[in-house]
């Protein structure tokens, strides 16, 4: 299991520095942009919410501005930040399979973990759903810890990861659906030892059933121990650090966004797309997903509602993208881990070992016979940054502001490319953000004039913004730029 991460952390080593995405994944870096520059506006001063714009939770980007801050200020730092959560949630899911299956399941899962196309792009981009992964998975295999031996720590520890997984990413909130089960499955236990001690005046089974009370007092105890243990931090940093903004920024904003782009008609062509990356991993998911089905452990319920709520969430998100639906790798793997267990009650004996044997078999062949695919998506993931276009739009930023001065794009790569901030209010000029209400003139023109801008240079979303390229037409000085440049609208401060 160690190998496995060993393995995979100096693969992605290696491709840390000036490598985008393969085209086959229409994996965007807009994001990227949006959150570095966010980060090292973190790092100057500038306050989060109050005057940096963020539609995530405090935890990610405070997060990210660190490992940014670490790396002196290189955006190499947000992919070294997505790595170690990439690193973090391979242990959960290792952990959450040995939990439920034991060691071979454990080194199954995170094998066809790491080998998955989708989580070796999650594991570079810098996306708010990488500590989702590796908060969520950690917490949840706490969760299941608690399930087996009954120790109420780990539940406490489960719920302070799902609330770091919450103050990174809202949409974590669905990992309360498998936790909840975890819980269930404890409950269950501790019924069922309950009734035999009553029936056969036998003493508890272990230390872990004597002095708990009864039934009730350890259901009132654990959900006092989550309300207390999740709720608390959101509580106190949605109350203490700029609540209107943040609730406004985190909240409202969603809300409009799903207002502004209300189809879901289009999420299941999505999920297909990305499924179709690794089908041998949801392959081997439906042999575990059998072989659980077989073995009728109450613990591999887990990840099967893991996988159903993220799922469910996923379906009714709008609008959705491509790296949104990272998440379900993980709770796919371990189903997929499951196929390599081959304990389970013993009254099936022999019969039950042959079943789960020729599924697991079954499993390999088909996972091998698209290993070549999968590899050679694997090693085309991640290509050497080869846009001249780009280039000359970086090199112009760079030629026409100065290093302590401020430029407004709508594509912030080319900023943090140029290594020049932008006004905090416009670290995220998206369309989904401009169609939201959420940019409008008096914004952009405010953010324009208080910092200053010294260059301008429109290439998506604020190309189209007749008022606002009328406004700069008027205020500041257009620049016609050769061809090479991608036809992007450039200005110059008079």
């Amino acid at each position: 299991m160690v190998l496995i991460g060993l393995s995979f952390g100096a693969w992605q080593l290696a491709h840390i520095h000036d490598y985008a995405y393969g085209a086959y994944f229409q994996w965007s870096n807009y994001d990227e942009g949006v959150y570095l520059s966010s980060a090292r506006l973190l790092n100057a001063g500038h306050p989060i919410f109050s005057q940096v714009f963020s539609s995530q939770p405090l935890l990610f980007l405070e997060g990210l501005a660190l490992a940014v801050q670490a790396t002196g200020g290189s955006a190499d730092g947000g992919h070294v930040y997505a790595l170690v959560c990439g690193l973090f949630a391979l242990s959960g899911v290792g952990w959450l399979s040995l939990e439920i299956g034991g060691r071979a399941s454990g080194v199954l899962a995170m094998a066809l973990l790491a080998l998955s196309p989708g989580f070796v792009l999650a594991a570079h981009a810098v996306e708010s759903e990488a500590p989702v992964l590796a908060f969520g998975s950690l917490a949840v295999a706490a969760s299941a810890r608690y399930a087996r031996v009954g120790q109420r720590r780990w539940l406490a520890g489960a719920s302070l990861l799902l609330a770091a997984a919450v103050l990174s990413k809202l949409l974590a909130v669905s990992l309360l659906w498998p936790i909840g089960v975890a819980m269930l499955a404890r409950w269950w236990e501790f019924y069922g030892a309950r009734s035999v001690r009553a029936t056969t005046r036998e003493p508890a089974r272990s230390d872990q059933y004597r002095g708990s009370g009864s039934l009730a007092t350890v259901v009132m105890l654990d959900l006092c121990t989550v309300l207390g243990c999740f709720l608390a931090p959101l509580a106190l940093v949605f109350g203490l650090i700029s609540p209107a903004a943040q609730w406004d920024q985190v909240v409202r904003f969603h809300l409009k966004v799903s207002e502004a782009f209300p189809s879901t008609s289009t999420n299941f062509s999505a999920l297909e797309h990305y499924l179709m990356w690794d089908p041998a991993l949801v392959a081997f998911s439906v042999v575990g997903l059998a072989a659980a089905a077989i073995s009728r452990k109450r613990l591999a319920l887990i990840p099967i509602a893991w996988l159903a709520a993220e799922l469910g969430t996923l379906g009714t998100y709008h609008p959705l993208f491509v790296h949104h639906i990272t998440v379900l790798v993980a709770p796919f793997a371990v189903l997929g881990g499951r196929a390599a267990d081959f304990g389970g009650p013993q009254r099936f004996g022999a019969l039950r070992r042959l079943v789960t044997g020729v599924l697991l078999i079954f499993g390999l062949v088909a996972y091998l016979l698209w290993l070549p695919e999968i590899l050679g998506r694997d090693g085309s993931a991640l290509t050497q940054s080869q846009d001249p276009v780009v280039a000359r739009q970086v090199a112009w930023l760079d030629a026409h502001s100065s290093p302590s001065g401020y430029v407004v794009v709508d594509n912030q790569v080319l900023a943090v490319a140029a290594d020049r901030a932008v006004p905090p209010a416009l670290v995220d000029t998206s369309i989904v953000r401009e169609e939201s209400g959420y940019l409008p003139l008096s914004l952009l023109v405010q953010a324009t004039v208080t910092w200053r801008a010294q260059a301008v240079l429109l290439t998506r979303a604020l190309y189209d913004d007749a008022a606002y390229v009328q406004w700069l037409r008027k205020n500041y000085r257009e620049v016609t730029l050769p061809a090479g440049y991608g036809g992007a609208l450039a200005f110059l401060s008079r």
